[in-house]
């Protein structure tokens, strides 16, 4: 779904008796008709849209269409994605597309109005998820280990701070940024959803010699200032237990953990930012649930849920 509009962007499954795995329906729900069909070779795995721009991704290719009149822009190609893993910025004057690169691990970032492609070694493991914020100066990236969450500046690809999501194996399907870039939170097949200050991050993104690109978002009464999470100044992600050891093990461990998490019994869950200490969840059961991030840290407080419910 495009934003709050009407635009859905609908692919099938191999069930599918109406949709075509390896075709893209765009669809204008407020008219209720077909905008335009674009059918592939291959499968489709993943798709993201901002305004002016849609990405979709295949097992080893990225093709890049405009979203006015769905020209295709350009062709990525990339190694085996099997999870379908991309990543559209949404600021409006400073496209920022990144994905795979032809070696498990590394990271292709496209920086369309400085004409530039960057190309960063992310992991030792293949990619599981990555995340833009919306500027598209900061990039989250998750292995497929999903111990670990890496954030990174766009434009020179220098590693800005990492965050330990935990010990054990998990499958993180969901980064997403807070809108000032200031948050980020995780969602896996585990049932904890972690929450993590970029504080140190975006410090060092400060001293960084930032053209007008990308500066800060202008603050308007009606938007991020209503979107700000209030919190203890006190209040940091928690150091862990092992970072304070002189060894290899240290490096391990020094990872930041996350200030304040939430558990919810789903293997599946997708989560996002709302306005002030909001927080929401959906599960696959198409349940809502409405949390408020404390100002303290620690725990999330479930504050109420609700069903989806959708009109046959």
């Amino acid at each position: 779904m495009l934003f709050k509009s009407n635009t859905l962007a609908l692919v099938g499954t191999e069930e599918s008796l109406t949709l075509s795995p390896s075709k893209i329906t765009i669809w204008d729900n407020s008219a209720s008709k077909i905008i335009i069909e674009l059918a592939l070779r291959t499968p489709i795995l993943g798709i993201k849209l901002r305004k002016d721009m849609m990405a979709i991704s295949t097992i080893n290719m990225i093709y890049a269409y405009t979203l006015l009149d769905y020209k295709l822009l350009e062709i990525i190609n990339t190694c085996n994605n099997k999870g379908g893993v991309i990543a559209l910025n949404s600021r409006k004057d400073y496209k920022v597309l990144a994905c795979p690169y032809n070696v498990a691990g590394v990271v292709r970032v496209h920086l369309y109005e400085r004409r530039v492609i960057n190309v960063t070694k992310a992991h030792k493991r293949a990619i599981a998820f990555m995340a833009l914020n919306y500027s598209g100066d900061l990039i989250a990236t998750a292995s497929i280990s999903g111990s670990k969450i890496k954030i990174f500046y766009t434009v020179t690809g220098q590693q800005l701070q990492e965050l330990r999501r935990g010990i054990k194996h998990a499958f993180i399907n969901q980064i997403t940024f807070h809108i000032s870039s200031m948050f980020l939170a995780c969602a896996s097949d585990k049932d904890s959803i972690h929450i993590f200050e970029l504080f140190e991050a975006n410090e060092k993104l400060r001293t960084f010699c930032i053209n007008d690109y990308t500066k800060e978002i202008p603050i308007d009464e009606q938007g991020y200032v209503n979107h700000q999470i209030i919190l203890d100044p006190t209040v940091k992600n928690k150091e862990a237990t092992f970072s304070k050891i002189g060894s290899l093990v240290s490096n391990y461990f020094n990872a930041r953990r996350s200030f304040t998490k939430l558990k919810l019994s789903s293997e599946k869950k997708t989560c996002a930012f709302a306005d002030g200490n909001n927080f929401i969840v959906i599960d696959m059961g198409k349940n809502i649930y409405l949390y408020e991030i404390p100002r303290m840290g620690g725990y999330c407080v479930l504050k109420s849920t609700d069903n989806i419910k959708f009109n046959s």
